[in-house]
């Protein structure tokens, strides 16, 4: 539900900043130099092939080091009826979807 694959990464890409610093100790606990280099790059590479090999390396890393494991997710579920049209969710729970929905009724 995030735009861009690194929406995914931040707190691995970036143990020290946001809501990472909480998990990694403010950046003093786990980090890994060469995944937060690919991340910076991943972030502004505009080559589909070379961003996909850096966002898969990152992926090893992440599995290699686990630094550590989410145990809950909140999932967060929407429900329409079929004639509601253009509805989209986001991961901002903002709901901007509605901005642009329409009824085929």
């Amino acid at each position: 539900m995030r735009n861009d694959v690194t929406g995914h990464l931040p707190d691995f890409g970036k143990p020290d900043l946001g809501a990472a610093a909480l998990w990694f100790n403010k950046g003093q606990g786990w980090k890994n130099d060469e995944l937060s280099k690919l991340f910076e790059q991943a972030l502004v590479n505009l080559d589909s092939a070379t961003r996909h090999q850096q966002i898969r390396r990152i992926q090893e890393l992440v599995l290699d080091e686990v630094p550590h494991v989410y145990l809950v997710q909140p999932y967060s579920f929407q429900v329409v009826r079929t004639y509601v049209k253009d509805m989209y969710v986001s991961f901002t729970n903002f709901n901007p979807g509605l901005r642009t929905v329409w009824l085929d009724k």
